[in-house]
Parts: structure tokens; C-alpha cells; sequence
């Protein structure tokens, strides 16, 4: 008797990749460091080159896809190295959540203002969410670590960053 089969569903060039949970669900597939999230490993298998770079000092990062379809995150070589985190998982947000809108993103080092438009505001919650996972943080919280500072070392992100995220997930006490 003959069977048909679905194919399997292959996540190489992170065409069906387009959300936090998808980014995580790979990660646990391949192994990779979820706590810190490990953002080389992760851009590496969806193919996506990582390079730090000597922007002008206005700009945080950029992502752009060359015209062999090739996709490279730039980050300022100038950051710190949590800032830099940030602006990786913010690049990765927009190649996840906005590449079938354009080809290119730059973004400048203010790209956390109010002022930013809905894309820069869906990649900045994106990347929170990346970065610091809610139940991740809560149980961190949970468990007694509320130190800003800590908390920053324990994800690897800036305590701004920490302090932004906390207040998403309604925390008080955070200097916001």
C-alpha cells in the first residue's frame, strides 16, 4: 500500500519563521543557549549574516538584504556589547516580522523613541520579548531577582532595556 507524506517543513532559509515562539522553537530544535538567547547561533541558521560596523554615530543598526538575496544584520561597532544585543534582536525582528515590506532597514540610535513608526514600535516589542521572555523573566522576578542590574546581567541586555521590559509586563518600581 502506498502512503503519502507531508514533506517536512524546512525552517533553513527562515521563510516560516515569524514570531518570538518560531525564533525559540528553533532554538530548542538545534540546541542553541535559550537564557542567554545566543543571536549568532540563531541568525547563523536562518542564514543570516551578524557583522559589527563603524556607522555614523546616529545609527544603532541595519539590516539589508543584497541583491543575491543574502541578509546581513550591522550593528554599531561603537554600542555597548548589550546595547549591541538589543540592536541584533531589533534587526532580527524586522527580518522576521516586516521583509516581505522592503528590503533594507536602518535604524537610528532613537529607534526606542514614542515617535517611531509602527514597524520600529512591533521590532522593539519583538525584541523584548526575544531577548527577556515573559515567563522567563517573571519566574527570574519569582524567584527573587529583582536587582535592575541583575537582572540586565542575567539576560544580557542593557538595564534600560530591563527597565522597558519591565514595565510592559507591569512591574512598578523600575525608574520609568
Amino acid at each position: 500500500m502506498a502512503v503519502l507524506r507531508k514533506p517536512k517543513s524546512n525552517n533553513s532559509d527562515g521563510s516560516s519563521i515569524n514570531s518570538v515562539e518560531d525564533l525559540y522553537q528553533l532554538a530548542r530544535e538545534k540546541s542553541i543557549t535559550c537564557l542567554p538567547i545566543d543571536l549568532a547561533k540563531l541568525a547563523s541558521l536562518l542564514r543570516i549574516k551578524i557583522m559589527g560596523a563603524k556607522l555614523d554615530e546616529t545609527i544603532s543598526g541595519v539590516l539589508r538584504k543584497d541583491p543575491a538575496g543574502v541578509w546581513t544584520v550591522l550593528y554599531n561597532e561603537g554600542q555597548s556589547y548589550f546595547r549591541s544585543r538589543f540592536t541584533i534582536a531589533h534587526e532580527l525582528a524586522h527580518f522576521c516580522l516586516h521583509r516581505g515590506n522592503r528590503d533594507n532597514f536602518e535604524d537610528d540610535v532613537f529607534f526606542r523613541t514614542e515617535s517611531s513608526d509602527w514597524m520600529e514600535k512591533e521590532a522593539n516589542r519583538f525584541a523584548g520579548e526575544l531577548l527577556m521572555p515573559r515567563d522567563a523573566f517573571k519566574q527570574a522576578v519569582d524567584q527573587g531577582i529583582t536587582n535592575i542590574d541583575e537582572l540586565a546581567r542575567r539576560f544580557a541586555v542593557s538595564t534600560y532595556a530591563v527597565r522597558v521590559r519591565a514595565k510592559e509586563l507591569g512591574y512598578k518600581g523600575h525608574g520609568l
